[in-house]
């Protein structure tokens, strides 16, 4: 996804309705809401991740019938609307290469120590700990070179 993102044709729909059960990424909702088009869809696979706590958008309920009024309901409801465009491009803006990068680089980082804290004796060689804490840095610094580009 380009950012900013290119006006697209959902930028210029009232509601972005995504129904499908078996998305795995979820892209097509960050495109819609990263023109501030705001989103019902259903809360499955990758769709969840991106649904959740969303300020853009609704996991809309699985059952059909239930669907279709939660749809109704939005269409006939323009504050509503309003209320989830205006955090539909944040949201979206979460999802950015460079915040993931950050988002995996804090991970990678929170991982090495807890890696260390797990050895058997609960004592680490001087020799690992250098070797460690020098691999992260190296690793923090490669990904913010990254990120600033």
């Amino acid at each position: 996804m380009t950012w900013p993102p290119r006006i697209g044709p959902e930028a210029a729909a009232d509601l972005f309705v995504f129904a499908s059960r078996t998305e795995t990424q979820g892209l097509v909702l960050l495109e819609a809401m990263a023109q501030g088009t705001p989103v019902l869809a259903l809360s499955e696979m990758g769709t969840r991740d991106v649904l959740a706590g969303c300020p853009g958008a609704i996991a809309g309920d699985c059952r059909v019938e239930n669907f279709a009024r939660q749809w109704a309901e939005l269409l006939l409801d323009a504050d509503r609307r309003a209320a989830l465009s205006a955090g539909a491009r944040g949201a979206a803006s979460s999802w950015r290469c460079d915040a993931m990068t950050r988002r995996l680089v804090e991970l990678y980082a929170s991982l090495v120590p807890q890696r260390v804290r797990c050895t058997p004796s609960g004592q680490v060689p001087r020799r690992l700990r250098t070797m460690l804490g020098k691999a992260r840095r190296r690793m923090l610094a490669s990904a913010t070179r990254w990120v600033a580009a």
